[in-house]
């Protein structure tokens, strides 16, 4: 958690008892989950609670000395506990202390791996559009999307969607921008056999997570995906996206939660080739004109052989509709039909890897 503070809910029991507690002790631990050793502890603190509950605000401000020992796996995790210590006729700790488990791993998520409720996008034109706002720390790169599909309403496993990862959304305009940096298309969802369990996309190469990244879904199929929502947690409320109307716009629904949708980082930077960084952190690709009719063309590509590349070009429904080179000359669109479109420009030795601009035949 990025929080600096912790509020602490504690409330004397004893007094519904006509047992009255008076002040006490109040203590504050963070443990090594597999050393058992104290990272942090404040002590020396008096608290005196009332039968209504009262919060105590605790700072752990502190640099943390985190132990490193040499571990198995990418995960770690920290034991982090509050101790009320009662006077001795009421001693009983295990009904005196708060306890949380804070696991840090190369997932990225705003739930807490517990669904509530489940949350689907409902409503508006053909195509329906989620997208979920990441923001990066520090420099790292994505390898995978982790989806907790909720099986609480109909079955959807045979539904066909694509997913996509964005860099940039234009909101609150009809038919706006959007860049994707990386498409998934033609995906179901698949329902895994255990309590709050994950479903993990891969990522044919990793994507470099330098700046804000959007990871959601398109569909044209008008039944719910439904995802698992965290009520726990409201850390991505403000991070939710529609699009129902060919229109990017903040969601509205009036519940606080998290969409289970988690990000799986790689910070190994040399295992990044040097196409997909040129591709997507370097050069910034336009279509222009756009709206186009007949042909459009390509710009950032001036200063590099266009030889080397190819592009590909995808309805909304992700099948693709044309391909070829990219010549001086631009592309032609007389063979497509009035709609929007995605145009994906590819290096010719990687061909994993394209990025992705958005345009419009009208």
């Amino acid at each position: 958690s990025l929080g600096d503070t912790l509020s602490i809910p504690i409330r004397d029991n004893g007094q519904l008892g006509g047992i009255a507690a008076g002040a006490m002790p109040l203590e504050a631990y963070t443990i090594e989950n597999t050393t058992g050793d104290t990272i942090y502890a404040l002590t020396g603190q008096n608290f005196n609670p009332t039968s209504v509950i009262r919060y105590r605000e605790i700072y752990p401000n502190n640099d943390f000395n985190i132990p490193m020992l040499p571990v198995s796996g990418d995960t770690a995790q920290w034991d982090a506990s509050i101790i009320v210590s009662p006077s001795s006729q009421n001693d009983i700790l295990g009904n005196d202390t708060l306890r949380g488990f804070f696991p840090f791993s190369k997932e990225l998520a705003y739930d807490d791996g517990s669904a509530e409720r489940s949350y689907g996008v409902e409503g508006g034109d053909q195509v329906k559009k989620f997208a979920y706002r990441f923001d990066p720390i520090i420099d790292d790169s994505i390898s995978a999307l982790r989806f907790h599909f909720s099986h609480t309403d109909v079955d959807v496993s045979d539904m066909v969607f694509s997913i996509y990862l964005w860099d940039s959304l234009e909101l609150n305009t009809t038919n706006p921008y959007e860049n994707v940096v990386y498409a998934l298309t033609n995906v179901t969802p698949t329902y895994v056999d255990s309590l709050n369990g994950f479903t993990t996309f891969s990522l044919d190469s990793l994507i470099p997570f330098t700046r804000t990244m959007y990871v959601g879904w398109s569909q044209i199929d008008n039944r719910n995906i439904q995802l698992g929502f965290d009520v726990n947690s409201g850390k991505g409320r403000n991070n939710m996206y529609v699009n129902l109307s060919n229109r990017w716009e903040a969601s509205s629904i009036s519940a606080n939660g998290s969409p289970m949708i988690r990000l799986v980082l790689n910070d190994e930077a040399d295992s990044i080739p040097s196409s997909i960084e040129d591709i997507t952190s370097q050069w910034t690709f336009s279509v222009f004109p756009n709206p186009a009719s007949e042909i459009i063309f390509i710009r950032g590509l001036e200063w590099v052989d266009e030889a080397r590349y190819q592009y590909k070009i995808m309805d909304r429904m992700g099948r693709l509709v044309q391909e070829g080179r990219v010549a001086e000359n631009g592309i032609h669109l007389q063979e497509l039909s009035s709609g929007t479109y995605l145009l994906m420009i590819q290096q010719n030795s990687n061909q994993n890897v394209g990025h992705f601009i958005q345009f419009i035949k009208p």
